[in-house]
């Protein structure tokens, strides 16, 4: 009997994209994928088009951190369209959840950024389009 190995290449963007759920006018929900623990990454989240979003994006006057998430900039991309750029640690394995929120005048946002994070022996994960490994971090939940 003749073993083969055969790669199927991914069409589907649902399983190579980020998965961005608009919820309500003020969230958004950001499904980023699996991540490994104690590693810095360089998110470029594609932001939909709901006139919400540009609204408030466009008239921020306050953003407020999480402690694992900071916002960086807002980018437009001719082809993509606009793209957040967040920059996201993870500390330990297991369900990782943290929030940006914007503030503007008469207006405000929430980013929620959701991922499974893998311990050190569970392999290495195949990151998302729009993420990008920066490095591992010395960091620790006791930090």
């Amino acid at each position: 009997m003749s073993k083969k190995v055969n790669f199927v290449h991914i069409e589907d963007d649902e399983k190579t994209s980020m998965a961005v759920e608009v919820v309500g006018n003020d969230l958004l929900r950001v499904h980023v994928g699996f991540l490994k623990d104690c590693h810095s990454y360089r998110l470029e989240v594609p932001l939909p088009a709901p006139v919400v979003v540009s609204q408030v994006l466009n008239k921020i006057t306050d953003v407020n951190n999480g402690p694992l998430c900071k916002f960086e900039a807002v980018e437009d991309d001719a082809i993509a369209g606009k793209k957040m750029i967040v920059l996201l640690e993870t500390v330990e394995k297991g369900s990782f959840q943290d929030q940006i929120v914007f503030s503007g005048i008469g207006c405000s946002m929430k980013v929620v950024f959701e991922a499974s994070v893998l311990g050190a022996d569970d392999g290495t994960p195949l990151l998302k389009d729009g993420i990008h490994l920066i490095g591992r971090t010395t960091m620790s939940i006791d930090d």
